[in-house]
């Protein structure tokens, strides 16, 4: 002969809603996910979740996988050269005086139009 179960309390439902609510908490699915993959219907998890969730510790939110970006702003050059093809080169604080100085005499250097080349 079949046992007969005796039917949960009121609190022996409660606990087992909490327990569901912090299994769907910890599972990263969205409710309606974790419900069709419980079987539960939709309108009761969310029932239960408005009355047992003020009763379960608070949790920390998961990483959503984005990362929160500002505004990007780069370094202004602190050197800007005007070539006189009207390229330009621009040089970050990063440069050193002796390269700074290389370039220069580079730059300086003969030209075409001196005919010194």
């Amino acid at each position: 002969m079949a046992e007969r179960r005796e039917p949960a309390t009121s609190e022996q439902r409660r606990q087992r809603w909490r327990q569901t609510i912090q299994q769907w908490r910890a599972s990263g699915l969205s409710q309606a996910e974790f419900c069709r993959h419980r079987g539960i219907p939709y309108s009761r998890f969310v029932w239960w979740k408005r009355r047992v969730s003020a009763e379960l510790p608070a949790t920390v939110a998961q990483p959503s996988g984005f990362v929160p970006l500002g505004t990007l702003r780069l370094p202004r050059p602190r050197l800007e050269v005007v070539l006189r093809n009207g390229r330009r080169l621009r040089f970050g604080p990063e440069l050193a005086p002796e390269q700074l100085a290389g370039l220069v005499a580079v730059l300086d250097g003969p030209t075409e139009e001196d005919g010194s080349c």
